[in-house]
């Protein structure tokens, strides 16, 4: 996240008060109520400045403990897309088109079979090839997606599943064939067994296992790629099944949490660990109105819920 001493993006723009951005976003209606409350009676802003105390160190620096402006130093905020499109060829397309267009990492979400690992040649893997997600099963394939990539300038995170393990071997190979180095490779591995076991309902090993070998995962990661993620908290599932604000903070929280402990029963050290996790966090449009009254969801219209 830029800092002030590094941001130009303010660059030839005057000076704007608190007061003159309340105006203009309120439209001067002196009755507007400057926040929205979200569920669970917690309120938020609708503008936090620097005078917003957001945690007991708020002098805290970006990739050092307790974290409190992130995990990444000196580097801009990023713009990530998702490519789950199946043809690989139609994939690698959308993804340079994405790039050229300004976005700057991608996420590549495994298809079915290569999520839950089915053998090629089964009628598993046959049912579930192609189905939501990109169909990637070796190097050549996942080559095919990033063809034309700079590598060493675009970020690429991971939506394997279960498969993470298999599937970071895959992108880490993909590094080293491009001649990027362990220094120079940007990316996510996003290994996050419990919330693929929220998503999916099974796994192919124990929910201890899996933080096992995302801890593993973690442990080499920090070893070998200075510029590399290896787990992930994903609060989506969570989200979807109708989970409020405080119940997904809570279930990150609990995440990564069981994360540390993995992490640290692995060898490495609780900060090291915390540098290894990305949060993806959930973003809608659902809020509380000021008569206290859930909102409407448009998914259920016409089912006893009218606008």
């Amino acid at each position: 996240m830029p800092g002030p001493e590094i941001d130009s993006f303010t660059e030839g723009f005057a000076k704007v008060t608190l007061d003159e951005w309340t105006e203009a976003a309120t439209r001067g209606d002196v009755d507007a109520v400057m926040h929205t409350a979200l569920e669970d009676g917690i309120d938020a802003k609708w503008l936090y400045t620097k005078e917003d105390e957001l945690a007991p160190d708020p002098a805290g620096l970006p990739n050092k403990a307790p974290f409190v402006r992130g995990t990444r130093a000196g580097r801009h905020w990023q713009i990530r897309q998702e490519q789950a499109q199946p043809d690989r060829n139609i994939a690698n397309g959308e993804i340079l088109e994405d790039l050229n267009g300004g976005v700057t990492e991608v996420t590549l979400r495994f298809d079915r079979a290569a999520r839950f690992a089915a053998r090629p040649g089964t009628a598993e893997f046959d049912e579930a090839r192609g189905q939501d997600g990109i169909s990637i099963s070796n190097l050549d394939d996942l080559s095919q997606v990033l063809a034309g990539v700079y590598l060493d300038m675009a970020g690429v995170a991971l939506d394997a599943g279960a498969a993470t393990l298999p599937a970071a071997a895959l992108l880490a190979a993909q590094w080293r064939e491009n001649g990027i180095g362990s220094d120079q490779a940007i990316g996510s591995f996003r290994a996050d067994p419990l919330g693929v076991l929220a998503k999916e309902g099974e796994l192919p090993f124990s929910p201890e296992e899996g933080l096992a070998r995302a801890a593993s995962l973690a442990l080499e990661t920090s070893r070998t790629f200075s510029k590399v993620r290896a787990l992930g908290v994903d609060t989506n599932p969570y989200a979807d099944a109708g989970a409020d604000t405080a119940w997904e903070l809570g279930v990150a929280i609990a995440t990564a949490v069981e994360h540390l402990r993995a992490g640290t029963a692995a060898g490495l050290s609780a900060e090291a660990v915390a540098g290894q996790i990305e949060f993806n966090l959930s973003v809608g449009a659902r809020s509380v109105p000021r008569d206290g009254q859930v909102p409407c969801d448009p998914q259920a219209l016409g089912q006893g819920c009218s606008k």
